[in-house]
């Protein structure tokens, strides 16, 4: 290595839409192979990770057809294991929760405050609400 670095000069740059985005490290990891084919210095070492959008410019310049960059691209979700003892258990022994859908982990329903499971799993059902209310005005 003789100290030159690769930074693709502004007027190459081609910018090219990208909605949605692959995740840090995975935009790093296909940078990373690019600049390894093409035999590109890019400067990234270690924990300096770059910005994402400089990423993109720089791939979108690099790689103009690259997968990413077309039109119906989504980003593989990752899936993520918790832990066992990051599970809630229910009592069941009447049989109340049988054959009910599983909370998915994905998606805005799952995780909203308003979603009747997670209401009465997380004890904050609208009348739990309105007696905590009622409490701290008589206090």
């Amino acid at each position: 290595m003789n100290g030159e670095v690769y930074c693709p000069l502004y007027s190459i740059i081609r910018y090219k839409p990208c909605p949605r985005p692959p995740k840090k490290t995975v935009l790093l990891e296909m940078l990373l192979e690019v600049a390894a084919e093409d035999r590109l210095n890019l400067g990234i070492e270690g924990d300096k990770v770059p910005d994402p959008s400089w990423m993109l410019d720089v791939l979108a310049t690099l790689r103009p057809d690259c997968y990413i960059f077309e039109k119906g691209y989504v980003p593989a979700l990752i899936d993520r294991e918790v832990p066992q003892d990051q599970h809630m258990q229910v009592d069941d022994s009447d049989r109340f929760w049988a054959g009910q859908p599983k909370l998915a982990m994905l998606g805005k329903s799952a995780k909203s405050s308003y979603s009747v499971m997670n209401r009465i799993l997380g004890g904050s059902s609208i009348d739990n609400q309105i007696i905590r209310a009622r409490e701290r005005l008589e206090a």
